[in-house]
């Protein structure tokens, strides 16, 4: 079942369903909430002053709000349980408040991990094709830009021979655009 709800000042209306949490209906519908601890009521920043929607406190309610709080209609947002028609009142909020790295704004991050396993597979040197072996490993492992890979001087040394016992396959460890490790193929399981 679906109910109404006001949002003030804005004036804005919602129809989430009964039973859903009124952080997550606001997330829904793109209405920016202050809330790093995603949901889980420790943090106290998607405090919102309701009327009408639910008149049940939970326990961290009453921890973290003042019995004043609580008698003017100040909720947390993550503890209130849609139950009946009823207005919310938002505190403003600048959108910079609100912690983007959480997708606390209702927006899908896309995660870039910082470190990468790449696996390898390169082509042996020929006669016509006599670059280096970092070369060929980096032309392999980073973009064609200006942030080429790059190496410490004792993985660099290691690399020949390393090649040469993994029939120039294997996985190269990148942390950023370094290459900080190189294992044997086949090495994913460790």
């Amino acid at each position: 079942m679906r109910t109404r709800i006001r949002i003030l000042p804005s004036g804005q209306e919602l129809r989430p369903r009964t039973g859903k949490d009124l952080r997550t209906a606001l997330l829904e519908a793109r209405i920016p909430l202050d809330s790093p601890c995603g949901g889980q009521g420790t943090c106290a920043k998607c405090k919102v002053r309701i009327s009408g929607i639910s008149q049940k406190f939970t326990g961290l309610e009453r921890e973290k709000l003042s019995a004043e709080e609580l008698s003017r209609g100040w909720r947390l947002a993550c503890q209130v349980i849609i139950e009946t028609p009823g207005d919310v009142h938002l505190s403003e909020i600048e959108p910079f408040q609100a912690k983007a790295g959480f997708g606390l704004l209702g927006e899908a991050i896309p995660l870039q991990p910082n470190v990468l396993r790449i696996n390898f597979k390169l082509t042996r040197p020929t006669i016509t094709d006599q670059r280096a072996d970092w070369d060929r490993l980096a032309r392999r492992l980073g973009p064609q830009e200006k942030n080429q890979v790059g190496a410490e001087l004792s993985l660099l040394r290691e690399l020949p021979d390393q090649l040469r016992a993994w029939d120039y396959r294997g996985e190269a460890v990148l942390v950023g655009n370094d290459v900080v490790a190189l294992r044997p193929p086949d090495s994913a399981s460790d």
